[in-house]
């Protein structure tokens, strides 16, 4: 095919009935040849290759090419009716018939300003790389730990540099709590400190939500320990229910010894399966970093829907309190966005108040803009998602709430002509759900395969861990019971930063839907105590306040247990545990070997989940009154935390603020700060942008300061001669005690703890040469004298021969309370009497081969 959509599907059609081969054709063109080679099967229809070159046609519009297209007269393709109902205008030549597509927005209510604006949205989205609105953010300088652990040679992003470093700085046992916008490398951040040397031993544990994820993870990290020439039993990385015993056996034994770098598995994996021989490679030393990848779960999900998630907190405290000194994990939580209950639940859960550190490099996303369309009646809606469904561009989801809905769509837009659709719900297995996600995405693990569907309708579960980067249009067919839900829904379009669509079409019966999954039933005090006192009195005691609770176990009225009686037991632990009167550990037992992973996002299986372990914390638990006063505590923040989430929602469709504006408030908190950026949205499409902008809003991108160290600082090597003051004035003399001594300095002074250096003096090739040198220490480079202006940590600044006087960045710092090596000239002017040199006056001050004599 040729270089474009257009070209290829002229090709297409002028050979027809001969389908060329597609080997140059990415897109759009795979996706419409694959559907025109299905023709004649029940796995593409003329309505289907009619919707696609619609695409097509409207994709070639925007780049200024109004031929149409010419479509043979056969009854294999389709005919006038297929391209009437595709939105297309058709007149019949002696060649066959010339197609063009006619503009169509979700925009409602005529000509007018918002409805001009909406066809600017669309053909933005055609024009996708050719738009010139991607917003990519600045590239920086990357870290000399970045290129040794990956090879780059930049950050994706400052946002991405502040993050990296913040892990690179973290303290042993220390929590970081860290979002980051899709697309800008998170799994670097996570893995780059501790990837610097190929020779140092350490584990980092990533836990994913899906199996999908683990494995795409797995297939990233074989190229980066390519890069290392490390290896890892059977090149295994991903600890998942595909994998045979022997293959798990063999990661088990690599975790304890050192071996094993990287690991990604699930929260189920790591709480049965892997507990022993991580509690084993903790009190090793070998187990460095705990990293929880979309970290939003762990409160989103609550501990009624993969509990793990949330058990996982008590083995990540067993880790850290039984670690050699300076060798415990550093924990990490991260994901795009957090909500304040989010934060907060982390913090309680995975760190304690005073070693807890939040860095966000949060933004809003840049690619979608968002329609939103009110139906009074359902039959109304349900037209409108099925012209939606046809006319706008593809790949898309279709979300709903329930899997019957699913399963009803699914089979409504096969009887409207669609045969390139699928669903998946939580009732989907593994074999389903893979299908579905190659033929949706039309990859494998092999490389590019035939693309089978269009359109993938699905419930809240689907698209954790999708990496799609194509997907132009998420339609809701329903109204998500909180903002997150729908924002985080929303950002499986446009991955690949191109513009997007977002189009929710709701009825009044929608919210009182949402309105009752957000009310989920919460049991009251009074029976909660009857069924904690029920399970309590049976418990198996395992040492002091350490009990092992039966969730089987049941109050007096009933009389055998149930799956629902279960449920409701453990819900009451899970209101318990955010009560502060319990702690939560394993799911099931810590038997070697034994290992669940819920490949279905639903609750563990009935052997997974019979068993909690338990910490009474403060005894509170048994008394009586204390117990009902926390509970209904902790129901009624529950209850009016849910109710905020419903009122967002009804906000945020209301028409009457800015889509960006209700999202930056609805995500920014004590510790966050999110700008607003608005591509466009049915308040702002009501107003003109000014010519040639392409957003109404457009943010800042965020640069966050780095935590200052979270204890006080013990690794400052000189603080003999430094004594109580902040800078130490470290001098040279001559060029040739420059280029001798200044790198032996700097390299004793980074091997003993303090990896931050900056200043003309430190080339990128000495920091390079001090990083090879270094070891399994993260060195960083401060080349734009950011952190010199703001980390309130231990750091160098190197001057050059050229240094006559001080820069006023490092004058600041001198003067501030934050801990600075200075090494410079001898003869470097003082910045308050140029007459006289700074090191006559300053004091402390230490000849650098002083320095290297007591290093």
């Amino acid at each position: 095919m040729g270089s474009d959509s257009w070209t290829g599907a002229q090709q297409l059609f002028s050979q027809w009935p001969t389908i060329p081969s597609y080997d140059d054709a990415t897109g759009l063109q795979r996706r419409l040849t694959d559907a025109v080679r299905e023709l004649g099967t029940q796995r593409a229809s003329k309505v289907d290759v009619a919707v696609l070159t619609r695409q097509v046609l409207l994709e070639a519009a925007a780049r200024g090419n109004n031929a149409g297209l010419v479509v043979p007269l056969d009854p294999a393709l389709p005919g006038i009716s297929e391209w009437s109902n595709a939105e297309c205008t058709v007149v019949e030549t002696p060649s066959g018939l010339r197609v063009w597509a006619n503009p169509w927005t979700p925009e409602m209510g005529g000509p007018s300003l918002a409805s001009a604006a909406a066809e600017e949205d669309l053909i933005n989205v055609y024009l996708g790389s050719e738009a010139h609105q991607r917003f990519t953010p600045a590239a920086v300088p990357a870290d000399p730990f970045m290129t040794s652990a990956f090879g780059h040679r930049t950050y994706k992003s400052t946002g991405q540099r502040q993050l990296a470093r913040a892990v690179a700085l973290a303290e042993p046992g220390s929590t970081l709590i860290l979002s980051l916008p899709t697309g800008q490398g998170k799994t670097a951040v996570a893995l780059g400190a501790g990837l610097v040397s190929p020779e140092q031993s350490g584990l980092a544990v990533v836990v994913v939500p899906t199996v999908v994820l683990a494995l795409d993870m797995e297939r990233r990290t074989r190229e980066v320990m390519r890069y290392h020439d490390i290896g890892a039993p059977d090149d295994r990385f991903a600890y998942v229910s595909g994998l045979d015993d022997d293959d798990k056996r063999r990661i088990r034994e690599a975790i304890r010894s050192g071996r094993q770098r990287v690991l990604f598995t699930s929260p189920e994996a790591l709480v049965t399966g892997l507990a022993k021989a991580l509690e084993d490679a903790a009190a090793a030393g070998y187990f460095r970093h705990f990293v929880i990848d979309e970290a939003h779960l762990v409160e989103q999900w609550g501990i009624r829907f993969r509990q793990s998630f949330q058990t996982m907190a008590r083995h990540r405290d067993r880790w850290v309190a039984s670690a050699p000194e300076g060798r415990a994990p550093v924990t990490v939580a991260m994901s795009a966005t957090f909500t304040r209950d989010q934060i907060s639940s982390l913090r309680f859960m995975f760190g304690d108040p005073e070693r807890t550190r939040v860095v966000a490099a949060a933004q809003l996303r840049h690619e979608p803009s968002f329609y939103v369309a009110h139906h009074t009646t359902e039959a109304g809606r349900v037209s409108a998602v099925l012209r939606a469904v046809h006319l706008l561009p593809k790949p898309m989801v279709l979300y709903v709430t329930t899997r019957r809905d699913a399963r009803w769509w699914r089979d409504r837009l096969h009887q409207a002509g669609l045969r390139r659709v699928t669903a998946v719900t939580g009732e989907s297995s593994d074999v389903e759900r893979q299908n579905a996600m190659t033929g949706w995405s039309g990859r494998d693990s092999t490389g590019e395969v035939s693309t089978a569907y269009d359109v993938v309708v699905g419930t809240s579960a689907f698209g954790l861990g999708v990496d799609v980067g194509d997907v132009r249009t998420i339609v809701h067919a329903c109204v998500p019971e909180s903002v997150d839900r729908f924002y985080q829904e929303v950002g499986r379009g446009g991955r690949d930063g191109f513009p997007s669509l977002s189009v929710l079409l709701s009825t009044d019966e929608d919210f009182d839907v949402a309105a009752s999954l957000a009310d989920e039933r919460l049991i009251s005090a009074a029976l909660a105590f009857e069924r904690w006192h029920a399970m309590f009195v049976k418990a198996e005691r395992l040492e002091r306040e350490v009990y092992r609770v039966d969730l089987d176990r049941y109050r007096a009225e009933l009389s055998r247990t149930s799956k629902t009686n279960r449920g409701w037991n453990l819900h009451i632990l899970g209101l318990m545990h955010r009560a502060r009167l319990i702690d939560l550990s394993l799911s099931v037992p810590p038997e070697a070997g034994a290992d669940v992973w819920d490949d279905e996002l639903g609750t563990p299986s009935q052997s997974a989940d019979r068993f909690v372990q338990i910490t009474l914390l403060d005894g509170a638990a048994n008394r009586e009154g204390e117990f009902l006063e926390r509970i209904r505590r902790v129901r009624g923040e529950i209850k009016h935390s849910r109710r905020l989430a419903v009122d967002g929602m009804r906000d945020l469709l209301s028409g009457r603020h800015c889509v960006g504006q209700v999202l930056a408030a609805y995500y920014s908190t004590d510790d966050v700060a999110i700008g607003v950026t608005c591509r466009g949205c049915p308040r702002c499409r009501r107003e003109e942008k000014r010519p040639g902008e392409v957003f109404y809003r457009l943010a800042a991108e965020p640069s966050p300061f780095l935590p200052a160290p979270t204890r006080k600082v013990d690794y400052d090597p000189l603080v003999r001669f430094r004594g109580r003051t902040n800078c130490l004035s470290i001098t040279w003399d001559g060029d040739a005690d420059f280029r001798r001594s200044v790198p032996r300095l700097l390299n004793a002074l980074v091997r003993r703890g303090i990896p931050v250096v900056g200043g003309p003096g430190a080339t990128s090739e000495l920091m390079a040469a001090l990083q090879r040198d270094a070891g399994e220490l993260p060195l960083i480079h401060d080349q734009d004298d950011d952190l010199l202006r703001s980390y309130a940590g231990p750091m160098v600044w190197v001057g050059t021969p050229e240094t006559w006087c001080l820069p006023t960045d490092v004058v600041e710092r001198i003067w501030s309370t934050d801990l600075v090596y200075v090494v410079h000239p001898a003869a470097t002017s003082h910045p308050e009497k140029a007459s006289e040199a700074f090191a006559t006056i300053h004091r402390p001050t230490v000849s650098v081969r002083a320095a290297l004599e007591f290093l």
